[in-house]
């Protein structure tokens, strides 16, 4: 039961290895896109980003103004698809080593009960076998008692009807 529940925990786990994987590999193979203009690049290699500090630059020197530090674009980063599948991943992963352990707990007070079982019964069979070898063979396990009598000469019924070889039906 053990090996079978082992085996097929690593079965999951290739399978969950080979989907990631392939959405590693479906990820690298997509291309990236800029968030601020949607086009072929990354957020900072933005064009209009590089065109707008150009023209601060230009306003400042003409005006003889200090050049202002370069604009950061204030736009908040979505985690790609790999980050997202990632975390899923990882999650899925928690969940199943957390309930892994609780399965194996649950199997080891299982296998203490049993293991007491089998230690009583082991001693109950033990006891029998006492009993048995020190019985004298070809007896009964009880002793009868005799009737001092030896014979029996009337029967009383429940119902007060006695009958009896010397005595008459009442």
């Amino acid at each position: 039961m053990e090996v079978d529940s082992i085996q097929a925990l690593m079965a999951q786990l290739s399978a969950m290895s080979k989907k990631l994987e392939k959405l590693e590999a479906s990820t690298v193979s997509t291309q990236v896109t800029c968030g601020l203009c949607g086009g072929p690049h990354e957020n900072h290699n933005c064009s209009s980003i590089q065109d707008d500090q150009s023209s601060d630059a230009q306003v400042n020197h003409m005006g003889n103004n200090q050049p202002s530090p370069p604009l950061q674009p204030n736009v908040p980063q979505k985690p790609s698809q790999l980050e997202v599948s990632l975390q899923k991943l990882s999650q899925s992963t928690s969940a199943f080593v957390d309930s892994t352990q609780n399965f194996m707990q649950e199997t080891r007070a299982n296998f203490k009960n049993q293991e007491a079982s089998i230690r009583n019964l082991e001693v109950q069979v033990g006891q029998i076998t006492k009993q048995l070898n020190e019985r004298p063979p070809n007896t009964f396990p009880s002793d009868t008692i005799p009737n001092l009598r030896e014979e029996c000469k009337a029967v009383t019924l429940q119902i007060g009807k006695t009958i009896g070889n010397d005595s008459k039906d009442k």
